[in-house]
């Protein structure tokens, strides 16, 4: 059986897109590890997906998406344990593309394709980060005072604007704002009438290591309320699960961890997954995941 799914993917830069994709790459289309989909029709042009999971297997750090190069991956895969066919379109789209449909509030063509399609959504956060929190000092250059009132940014045009105060813009939205905002546009442009999967990616899991008892739900609600609670507010129609993802397993940039990866043999062995259904090596769970939802 064969149905065709297309899974939009969400990210913000440097949120672990590439990695993830290089990663899931190796996964199917070999077979050195376990893994819940494989790759069942051979794909076109395998140039771009070659090099990034040679990046990977060699432990170098991803080169950046750049906006003028998304490319969308078409991966023809088989669920070995239910038998059923998939065609997953994958677009690897650069971080400042999806900043950018905040800025401009227009989104592409190509991409609003995607959503008109059955399918789940791929939304990808990394743990390798600041919190994501304002302190009040956060506001004191957005905020001016004129005769006892405080205007938020840039005085009005026909106003003088006040030294020292920066006009506010989009690009100051919190990461937890953005990704709200893009879950909004793509259930705006979603034709579907069906409740669409979501699967959380929280990547450079690795990061959380000496956590030892945190869990991927912990972690959303603890550092990110704001998307947490939209979830939690739209559970009727989303149906999400978070995963702790680690594509690459460890700290590329200490030297000390870097070769321990290497000595690896396997290197499927190096990813961590875990989710609500446990944790292994196998980055393809929430995808698989995603696919049941999108055959109900």
């Amino acid at each position: 059986m064969t149905r065709t799914l297309r899974h939009d993917v969400v990210g913000l830069p440097q949120s672990g897109k590439t990695t993830y994709l290089a990663a899931l790459w190796h996964l199917v289309s070999a077979a050195d590890a376990p893994a819940g989909l494989r790759l069942r029709l051979a794909v076109s042009d395998t140039s771009y997906l070659d090099t990034i999971a040679n990046q990977w297997r060699r432990c170098e750090r991803m080169e950046r998406t750049r906006q003028a190069d998304a490319t969308y991956i078409d991966l023809h895969l088989h669920d070995p344990s239910t038998g059923h066919h998939f065609d997953l379109h994958f677009p690897d789209m650069a971080g400042e593309g999806f900043e950018e449909q905040l800025f401009a509030r227009e989104i592409g063509n190509d991409h609003a394709e995607w959503l008109n399609h059955l399918g789940g959504t791929l939304l990808f956060l990394t743990a390798d980060k600041s919190p994501d929190v304002l302190d009040i000092s956060d506001f004191e250059n957005l905020l001016g005072e004129d005769n006892g009132r405080v205007t938020l940014g840039a005085a009005a045009p026909s106003e003088p604007a006040d030294a020292g105060v920066d006009e506010w813009t989009a690009k100051s939205m919190t990461e937890q704002a953005k990704l709200v905002e893009l879950l909004q546009i793509a259930a705006h442009l979603d034709i579907n009438d069906a409740r669409r999967g979501l699967a959380v990616l929280v990547s450079a899991w690795d990061v959380l290591s000496s956590e030892t008892n945190i869990t991927p739900e912990d972690w959303l609600r603890r550092e990110k309320p704001l998307l947490w609670q939209y979830l939690e507010a739209n559970s009727s129609t989303l149906d999400w699960r978070i995963y702790g993802i680690s594509a690459q397993g460890g700290d590329l940039e200490q030297a000390e961890s870097k070769g321990e990866l290497l000595d690896i043999i396997n290197p499927s062995e190096r990813i961590i997954c875990i989710g609500p259904d446990g944790a292994d090596h196998d980055i393809t769970r929430p995808i698989q995941w995603l696919n049941e939802q999108g055959r109900k």
